[in-house]
């Protein structure tokens, strides 16, 4: 089953989401990147698989450290999908964020959607990881499990759904540069 309305994906569909966006929805896009940011997947490190944590330590700390020092935001690690970051100056993130184009702030907030990860969509945005790189990251516990207990159709769907989304969006942001 698909995850999602793929003409929503498409060139045509991003195209229209970006150029229909009122002042209110541009304002409600970033303030939900910013909560997307509060709950970031890349922050979440409470596993009983250490070799798991030590893999995601690994391959996500440095995005963390780096926005972190970009944003002058102290991020901290957190042991529960339910925490948040807390206490946040959004400042310099806020700026960021109005200086993109309405554009680019569509490829930031359905990037975000889909990985769940703020920080990663920004290093997409500012070309530091491409799509296969931002599709690796954003499912590296995915990945790990797929290792330890082997793929399921279900699984397969889901991840071809991704990729395929990606993708789309991915050509979307090529065609603005």
């Amino acid at each position: 089953k698909n995850l999602k309305n793929h003409s929503d994906y498409s060139i045509l569909g991003l195209t229209f989401f970006s150029c229909n966006l009122s002042k209110q929805e541009v304002f409600e896009i970033k303030e939900k990147i910013k909560t997307i940011f509060k709950y970031d997947n890349i922050f979440y490190r409470s596993f009983e698989e250490k070799d798991l944590v030590k893999l995601l330590n690994k391959k996500l700390n440095k995005f963390v450290d780096k926005f972190s020092e970009t944003f002058q935001i102290k991020i901290r690690l957190v042991t529960s999908i339910m925490e948040s970051q807390k206490e946040i100056n959004f400042k310099l993130f806020q700026k960021y964020l109005d200086n993109l184009n309405i554009f680019r702030l569509t490829v930031f907030f359905k990037l975000s959607l889909l990985t769940k990860s703020a920080v990663l969509s920004f290093f997409f945005l500012e070309k530091k990881i491409n799509f296969s790189e931002l599709f690796e990251y954003s499912n590296i516990e995915n990945f790990y499990q797929k290792k330890t207990w082997g793929l399921t159709e279900e699984q397969r769907l889901i991840d071809d759904d991704f990729l395929n989304t990606l993708k789309n969006i991915s050509i979307f942001f090529k065609i603005l540069d």
